[in-house]
């Protein structure tokens, strides 16, 4: 098995950044490339399916330094406002992680 390792890039770059061949499966006004698929084995995702509604609360608990106004930084109340959203990623993460399985076994 080979394995290749990214360069480091700077974390407010890496949703402008598509690898030569990737294709793009999602992008937002907030990141152009928010999902890439690549050689038909690698995944690149900028935003996280495995956020729970604790995640999120340990996160804002842990890091409100991090909650600022900004354009695409959301206040407290909204991201804990709506329980629906941590249902619908994670069942997302779920079948992502279930399609990975059926393509390597």
């Amino acid at each position: 098995m080979n394995i290749h390792y990214l360069q480091h890039i700077p974390f407010e770059e890496l949703g402008s950044i598509k690898p030569s061949g990737a294709l793009q499966l999602a992008r937002s006004k907030a990141c152009e490339n928010q999902a890439v698929v690549y050689d038909d084995r690698v995944i690149g995702l900028q935003y996280h399916l495995e956020t729970t509604k604790a995640s999120a609360e340990a996160l804002i608990k842990n890091c409100p330094h991090e909650i600022v106004e900004a354009k695409y930084i959301q206040t407290e109340k909204e991201i804990l406002s709506d329980q629906s959203r941590f249902d619908k990623i994670n069942s997302e993460m779920e079948r992502l992680l279930d399609h990975l399985q059926t393509m390597f076994h």
